[in-house]
């Protein structure tokens, strides 16, 4: 599973992305992107939301193409939902590419002794990468975004989101999927707009869901991984 090639080592670098060079374009006019995930997924596909953004953008991008933009999320799951759900709402997608965003869950839920820890955590996002991928869909891994927008490591979940982390960017080495760390690229923006160091409101409605800022920025951040222009002002 080939990577993207990106203009830049440094822009690779800030945003997260790796992997060796593609031939062809990554979206391709009749690609059916899935995006599998919890409630941040769920509300994507709203009018504001990062895949309806993602979906506006490629219409204009690429005139005349057909690419499809679809679900597949449920509020407060986990990754181990998602395995749960392939079969019947994955799968009879016949995705192409596969976006997958999950694991803020997990990390509430295991320090409760529930959810998968960061190990097992690891182990299920490998087997759905894997599940993805013998459909021969191409698969991009987001990492976990937020719990709390301090920027000075004193959220309460900052150490444990590392570590899951951490198992993004293992699978997306070991699957050869594209590897996009969105939490460093939200944490990099706090710190530019929120000099107060408040709890919430600057990307996200509560600290954890993205508001129009935040959508906004996982779309670019995804377009931009993917090569392709944006055209909103």
């Amino acid at each position: 599973m080939p990577y993207l090639r990106f203009p830049s080592l440094i822009l690779s670098a800030v945003l997260g992305f790796s992997g060796p060079g593609l031939a062809a374009p990554f979206i391709q006019p009749q690609d059916t992107i899935l995006f599998m995930g919890d409630s941040i997924t769920l509300a994507s596909t709203k009018p504001a939301g990062f895949a309806t953004l993602i979906g506006e953008e490629l219409k204009k991008a690429l005139p005349g193409s057909n690419v499809s933009i679809q679900s597949a999320a449920k509020g407060g799951c986990g990754v181990k939902y998602l395995n749960t759900i392939f079969d019947s709402k994955a799968a009879p997608l016949k995705p192409t590419i596969v976006v997958i965003l999950i694991g803020i869950n997990d990390v509430r839920a295991s320090q409760e002794g529930k959810g998968s820890d960061p190990a097992e955590f690891e182990q299920q996002l490998d087997k759905l990468v894997i599940r993805c991928q013998a459909l021969g869909a191409k698969t991009v891994i987001c990492t976990p975004l937020i719990r709390g927008e301090k920027t000075d490591g004193t959220n309460p979940y900052d150490a444990t989101i590392e570590q899951y982390v951490a198992a993004c960017k293992t699978v997306a080495t070991k699957t050869s999927s594209m590897f996009i760390d969105l939490r460093a690229r939200f944490m990099e923006r706090l710190r530019v707009i929120n000099p107060d160091n408040s709890e919430e409101g600057h990307l996200s409605k509560d600290g954890v869901h993205p508001n129009a800022v935040g959508n906004t920025l996982i779309a670019d951040t995804l377009l931009e991984a993917w090569t392709i222009p944006r055209t909103r002002n």
